[in-house]
């Protein structure tokens, strides 16, 4: 290898790389050598391509077959010797920094950059040294082209609503169900990154079949095509952008209008003869069980160039009236394009003046991961990795974003005993599943004019449905269910300020009288426990407990009732009753694995029982602040509660313990209090100087502001400057002496 310490190529005033079709790409490679050393030249090659590749098997055993797919199709490919010639005579190139300009029109028939998972349309520059007798040292970078899509071109088909509509039956026959009915409308179907799609859906449930959400999705399908050994379709969707609302129950309907946020991503690209990209917005109607989830999908274009009359499309009030904002055809005067920009504008007048729509920023496609650019057969000496950037709108306006998010990690260290791999090995579990994620704009929109924000305090009322199946809040050194407001200042240029961030509680109800007639029985556990075994066992140790129901609030106060008779020679120190919280966890990531936490939160402690002696205890426990039950709707996290009585023993035997499971709600059991006093209610009042009155829970971590911490390889607290979490949780509160909170049950 020659004594190269460094070579570097470079763009002429274009730090992103980014260019369009039928300009000039130009700039410059920088060589710096330390020691001289002869080359026959330096060559420079500009290529572009578009190539898919993909294997499918089929069959088992000797019979398995496999299939290798292939497609290529080439854009350009021009070598220019900065210096020296292939047939020329090895020369020295001396010590010091060399310099060499390049330049290329691009042709105009370039589609736009794209790495996938089974293909790509890549660019790339290439420096070789051509060595005589010797391997040759590559460096390489890759570039961004950006095909324009000018949605004004299509605005007769594109500006147009478009709505779909779908009937489910569920069954069939005799036994066939009435139809669940859903729709979905889009104001227009042409859009850029950096809008927002709004999304109207209305649904009407006649079935008996429960939706238990709506998913609204913006999702990308990559097409693959093969030429050899045959033709062959591989179509490859993935979900960029996901919303969710609440479902309906049998016999219920309602209307939603759901915002998505389009971020990067490459425009809709129809031209390589071998990957093909396209949108659709989809939207799902979540139904628990075996059944097909019903699904309505909306095709969309993705361009460059946003349509002129539509700038952030929303439907408004009953009659369902297109609210819009006009932006102008022209295009705007970008940041990073290297060469003058007044090329690429069409030949049209403005509606508006240039300056009313912001210049695109430059980012990288959302979910991207950087690609080896690397050839079969290159080695290369400098940097192999490259991630295309893509064209955003961000426009002046002030955003509010509420947040829902249910997260969760923990690690595990584990020792090796193999020789080749002593020592101890970290994994890192984790899992999420996003409850919230919904935009609204305060002032201004993500498209419209640019506005100046006057000095002084302004004032801005905002309010938003939150859907019915959020879990409730919940802060643990492993899981956390957390919710957020965050206030964004959108500037022009790319920037984006967060001026304002605040946590909120949200609080599920749990009705324990939906499951009343089971939660209102009492229960009862009972252990026998032998010491020792053989020859030598004693007698037994018999401990019964009984609870008078199963289901409870916090506030309230559970009654236990222990019998023990010890038969045995072993003393019984003193009965623990604990109320313990269950937390269950389900990674997602690098592999499904789960974990178990149990929390005592409340517990109460008696005299034992000797030997030969026959005991009977009521042991009072009151729970405290607690979030309820929780085992529905997240695949990641789960809570529950039970009541262990634990009989601590002497000597070195281990102490009995049984367990009851029990069901922590929020609205009490009826059959414990008059009906008059705690009704169910659809939705509850939240008086504050009423008798529901809100603790702190108990358990709970308050993770420190300004400080990032870890706790047992658990979850870390980010340093946002934010105030500190603090959750809130009912708790009824009752004077006198009732046991329960609630009028003595005997």
């Amino acid at each position: 290898m020659p004594e190269v310490s460094e070579c570097q190529i470079r763009f002429d005033n274009n730090p992103c790389g980014v260019y369009f079709p039928g300009q000039t790409l130009a700039g410059y490679v920088e060589l710096r050598v330390l020691e001289a050393f002869k080359v026959k030249g330096v060559s420079l090659q500009i290529k572009g391509f578009a190539e898919v590749k993909w294997s499918e098997s089929s069959g088992t055993g000797k019979s398995r077959r496999t299939v290798h797919y292939h497609g290529r199709q080439d854009y350009i490919n021009t070598v220019t010797y900065l210096q020296g010639s292939p047939e020329g005579n090895p020369y020295d190139i001396a010590p010091g920094s060399h310099t060499y300009r390049f330049g290329c029109a691009l042709p105009h028939n370039l589609p736009t950059s794209f790495e996938g998972q089974y293909g790509h349309i890549r660019y790339t520059v290439r420096v070789v040294l051509h060595r005589p007798w010797k391997v040759d040292p590559t460096y390489k970078v890759g570039f961004t082209v950006l095909r324009h899509v000018n949605l004004n071109e299509s605005a007769i088909t594109l500006g147009l609503p478009c709505k779909l509509e779908i009937q489910k039956v569920f069954c069939c026959g005799p036994c066939a169900s009435d139809p669940l009915y859903i729709s979905a409308q889009t104001p227009i179907s042409g859009y850029v990154p950096g809008q927002t799609i709004a999304v109207s859906i209305e649904a009407s449930n006649r079935s008996k079949k429960r939706v238990n959400e709506f998913s609204t999705k913006l999702v990308k399908n990559v097409c693959y095509i093969s030429q050899t050994p045959y033709g062959r379709v591989k179509i490859v969707p993935e979900i960029v952008a996901e919303v969710r609302c609440p479902g309906l129950a049998p016999g219920e309907q309602g209307t939603w209008e759901q915002h998505l946020a389009i971020p990067a991503l490459p425009s809709t690209s129809s031209q390589c003869q071998v990957l093909t990209i396209g949108y659709e917005v989809e939207v799902e109607g979540k139904i628990p069980g075996p059944s097909i989830n019903p699904r309505l999908r909306i095709p969309i274009m993705l361009g460059t160039i946003p349509l002129a009359a539509h700038a952030i499309p929303t439907l408004t009030g009953n009659n369902e009236r297109l609210q819009v904002t006009q932006v102008p055809v022209a295009l705007p005067e970008p940041t990073a394009p290297p060469v003058p920009y007044d090329e690429l504008k069409p030949a049209v007048p403005q509606a508006l003046p240039a300056d009313q729509l912001p210049p695109p920023s430059y980012e990288e496609a959302v979910g991207s991961t950087p690609a080896n650019i690397l050839e079969e057969g290159e080695e290369n000496t400098g940097s192999d990795n490259f991630t295309p950037q893509y064209m955003v709108y961000r426009f002046n306006s002030i955003s509010l974003r509420l947040d829902g998010l249910t997260e969760i990690e923990w690690s595990e260290v584990i020792e090796s005993s193999a020789q080749a791999q002593a020592g101890r090995k970290t994994t890192s579990y984790h899992g999420q599943q996003t409850l919230l994620n919904s935009t609204s704009f305060l002032c201004g929109s993500c498209v419209g004019p640019v506005r100046d924000l006057a000095i002084g305090t302004h004032t801005y009322h905002f309010s938003c449905e939150l859907p019915a199946h959020l879990p409730t809040s919940f802060e643990g050194y492993h899981a956390r269910i957390r919710y957020t407001a965050k206030v964004s200042l959108h500037r022009s240029k790319n920037r984006t300020d967060q001026i304002g961030q605040t946590s909120f509680t949200v609080l599920r109800h749990l009705n324990l009288n939906e499951h009343g007639s089971v939660l209102v029985l009492p229960t009862k556990s009972e252990l026998t426990k032998v010491f020792c075994c053989g020859p030598c066992s004693s007698e037994p140790l018999y401990i019964s407990a009984q609870i008078p129901r199963c289901g409870y609030i916090p506030g309230q106060t559970i009654v236990m009732k222990i019998d023990a008779v010890n038969r045995s020679r072993t003393r019984v120190n003193e009965f623990r009753v604990k109320l313990v919280q269950k937390l269950c966890y389900t990674s997602q990531h690098p592999a499904v694995e789960t974990r178990s936490d149990s929390l005592v939160v409340a517990e109460s402690r008696c005299s034992g029982v000797t030997s030969g002696e026959v005991v009977k205890h009521q042991q009072n426990l009151l729970i405290p602040a607690l979030p309820p039950t929780y085992t529905d709707g997240s695949p990641v996290f789960s809570i529950n509660y039970e009541l262990e009585v634990e009989a601590r023993v002497t000597g070195p035997n281990i102490s009995p313990r049984l367990a009851m499971p029990i069901t922590i709600g929020t609205i009490a059991l009826e059959t414990s209090v008059a009906r008059e006093k705690l009704k169910p209610l659809t939705k509850p009042p939240w008086d504050p100087f009423s008798s529901q009155h809100y603790t702190d829970v108990i358990g709970t971590r308050i993770p420190l502001g300004n400080a990032a911490r870890r706790s047992h390889g658990g979850m870390d607290d980010p340093s946002n400057g934010s105030s500190n979490v603090r959750l809130h949780y009912i708790v009824h509160r009752t004077s006198g002496d009732a046991v329960d909170g609630l009028p003595d049950e005997n």
